[in-house]
């Protein structure tokens, strides 16, 4: 690697700056009076640099600045301007639920005079009332579903803009988001194309596959000084003075949170796990006197039982600290970054999931650990490119004139190291991941399933226009994958040979619609077919969905002899592998699943269920959301395939694991404001059935559910209350 030095950025502002007054006339006058209302008098020069190059032309644009350099801002005014030429649609695709959720308050806010939607929930749905907007934020999966499911607005899209483009680098995201750009720019040729990264190490070849003119620029709004810790000094390598903190403890990084504590600042603290997050912020929050503690009850409020990480999160809460996770609730994530906004909460330790867009400033990151354990490769470097996703959240306008991102090396050798590695390495170049054969089953049926192709000569023409196809010298090897998942799916009867042609069956088309895996919807099909000979069971349903792709099993068995116990005495849908197959780990692990949904439907606390099988709430809802989507394509298919006894059992399987309740509490729950608490207290007092809550007297009602509640629902079962006032 280059002995360089790390280089200094173009940070300042240009003396000459391109007024907003000056493109009055080329952008419609709502958005014009729009900007002008939020206060913008300048652009920054990646927007001049955009306009440039044909932004407001319909021209396709690839941009790579800086966080907070101005991105979102450019999308939209070259966005803007062709909606309300062309009267079309604007679809704009980010990676995260939650970060669609930030943008479509955003939009709403900043853009009024547009009609903003959001599509982020039910897969197997066209959601034709997006037909109305004129903005739709939506995640590249639910894109790729909306055209599966043939949504009726699709061919009026005229600009879509794809937010952390980078991401077709990331092996779960990146495939569907590719085939999904693909799809579009096949069916709608005019359509212009917006793409937005801080982070390509290729992005001439990006900008070549999508026929977009580059705007690189290293400006930002605030300047960002990089630098390695060891021994309490911070070495920011000749961009500033080197920074010596106080050792109040003999821990680092603590050290350096309190340090950001003293300059009255905030910080995000990178960790790799979750664990290593809530410790260390524990451990932070105990060498704090602040307090918080009106925000620190909503936390426990999030769940109807707080648990004991609900408990631990509220004590540091109190103290302006808060980790961050995936095992969080998400209301709890919310109220976390929403505080950390307010500048209320002053640290945050989280895991790397937080760098993925979220706009949370900050004065400094830093970046404990920039290794993570891979499997059958122990500890790795992680990639630059995401060294630069988490050093790029520090330093955003309004929280002061520079930022600081900041590794901790172990020692010297390792600060080295870092420095070579991270603040002088080039980010990698993005490398397609869809040469693989579990990606390319549901694209390949998609594409089948919406008529785009018909042919295998088809397909791979397709395959060709991908940014695969573009990075690939010889297509020999994408053939022979593509001719092995068509057999497959054949196989699976979800394609068939006619004539000529490959079209895909009545069942195929079901399966491409449910955002089934083919692997897991022939899974669910065979056990289907087994259904009329066997015993149905709740246990022999839920192993049937947890023995899937989607499930992301844990292999991690725990208590083996319990679980085989369980076995010998169930009947499952699916053939049971003996202990000497290569099936039999991921059978147990399945049925180590159904067992841990089973307790959850016995009416298990959240606390319990993390004690038993330390899954966070986080987790769990994970699952039990995986679990509802598996649940209602089962009930599809057997629906498809006219099989009438799963259908009753599957449907009241699925609103159980909705509520975490027994069936006998299923009556009460049909009753809005009713929910596992309130259902299970009036079935402890002897109301079972909604006629007994029709008949029981409201003051009696009142006092096991409270007043407002008991009101409710007897107006929800035709009985007036009135006014009138409610005593024992």
């Amino acid at each position: 690697m280059n002995q360089k030095k790390l280089k200094e950025k173009s940070y300042l502002l240009t003396t000459q700056k391109m007024k907003l007054s000056e493109i009055k006339d080329k952008i419609p006058i709502r958005l014009y009076n729009s900007l002008e209302s939020q206060g913008i008098e300048e652009l920054r020069p990646s927007q001049e640099k955009a306009i440039s190059k044909g932004l407001l032309d319909k021209k396709n644009i690839l941009v790579c600045t800086p966080t907070a350099s101005g991105k979102t801002l450019l999308s939209m005014l070259g966005a803007v301007k062709t909606q309300q030429e062309t009267n079309g649609k604007i679809v704009y695709v980010v990676p995260l639920k939650a970060l669609a959720t930030e943008k479509y308050h955003e939009f709403k806010q900043n853009y009024s005079f547009l009609k903003t939607g959001i599509s982020i929930g039910d897969k197997d749905s066209a959601d034709h009332y997006l037909g109305e907007y004129d903005l739709i934020i939506c995640t590249s999966e639910k894109l790729d579903s909306l055209i599966r499911n043939n949504a009726s607005w699709l061919n009026q899209i005229s600009v879509i803009i794809l937010d952390e483009i980078h991401l077709l680098n990331d092996i779960s995201r990146g495939p569907t988001l590719e085939v999904t750009v693909t799809l579009l720019r096949k069916m709608l040729p005019q359509i212009q194309i917006i793409a937005l990264s801080a982070t390509i190490g290729n992005p001439k070849d990006l900008a070549e596959w999508l026929n977009a003119e580059l705007v690189e620029d290293d400006w930002r709004p605030v300047k960002l000084y990089q630098g390695v810790i060891w021994d309490s000094k911070i070495d920011f390598y000749n961009q500033k003075d080197s920074l010596v903190i106080k050792n109040k403890t003999d821990d680092g990084v603590i050290n350096l949170a309190l340090d950001t504590l003293e300059k009255e600042k905030q910080a995000l603290i990178f960790c790799k796990t979750k664990r290593e997050a809530e410790s260390l912020a524990e451990k932070i929050s105990k060498e704090t006197s602040y307090e918080l503690n009106e925000k620190a009850e909503e936390i426990l409020k999030v769940l109807e039982s707080p648990t004991k990480q609900c408990l631990r999160l509220a004590k540091i809460f109190k103290k302006g600290i808060a980790f961050h996770h995936s095992g969080l609730a998400s209301k709890q994530r919310f109220l976390v970054e929403n505080e950390f906004k307010k500048n209320n909460i002053k640290i945050i330790c989280c895991t790397p999931s937080l760098a993925m867009g979220i706009n949370l400033p900050a004065f400094r990151t830093i970046i404990k650990d920039l290794k993570r354990y891979e499997k059958s490769w122990g500890l790795q470097w992680i990639p630059v490119l995401e060294y630069q996703q988490f050093s790029g959240r520090a330093g955003r306008p309004g929280y002061g004139d520079y930022g600081e991102a900041i590794v901790v090396s172990k020692n010297e050798d390792d600060k080295n190291e870092i420095y070579q590695r991270y603040l002088l390495g080039e980010v990698e170049p993005i490398q397609s991941k869809l040469a693989s054969e579990v990606m390319l089953r549901m694209h390949v049926l998609s594409l089948f399933s919406s008529g785009v192709v018909k042919t295998e000569e088809e397909l791979l023409g397709f395959f060709e226009q991908t940014f695969l196809g573009s990075q690939m010298d010889d297509l020999y090897h994408l053939e022979m994958l593509l001719d092995k998942v068509i057999k497959l799916l054949i196989k699976f009867e979800f394609v068939e040979e006619f004539e000529d042609n490959l079209r895909v069956t009545l069942l195929g088309k079901r399966v491409s619609q449910l955002y089934l895996d083919p692997l897991t919807a022939n899974h669910l099909v065979q056990c289907i077919n087994n259904s009329s000979s066997n015993e149905i069971t709740d246990f022999g349903l839920l192993q049937t969905i947890s023995n899937t792709l989607e499930m992301n099993l844990n292999y991690n068995i725990k208590n083996q002899f319990e679980i085989e116990r369980k076995i010998f005495n169930q009947v499952f849908l699916q053939n049971v592998p003996s202990q000497f197959e290569i099936e039999y780990e991921s059978f147990l692990a399945s049925c180590q699943l159904a067992m841990m949904f089973e307790d959850w439907i016995k009416e298990k606390t959240e606390d319990q269920m993390m004690e038993d099988y330390k899954i966070t709430p986080g987790e769990l809802n994970y699952r039990l959301e995986n679990a509802d989507w598996l649940l209602y394509s089962f009930h599809e298919l057997a629906k498809l395939l006219e099989c009438q006894g799963l259908l009753v059992p599957l449907s009241k399987l699925r609103f159980r694991m909705k509520y975490g309740v027994k069936e006998e509490l299923l009556e009460l729950l049909k009753l809005s404001g009713v929910g596992k608490i309130r259902a299970r207290k009036m079935y402890a007092q002897n109301i079972k059935t909604l006629k007994d809550v029709k008949e029981v007297k409201i003051n009696i009602l009142g006092a096991i559910i409270g007043d407002k509640v008991a009101s409710n629902l007897k107006e929800q079962l035709g009985i007036k209350v009135g006014q009138q006032k409610l005593t024992l």
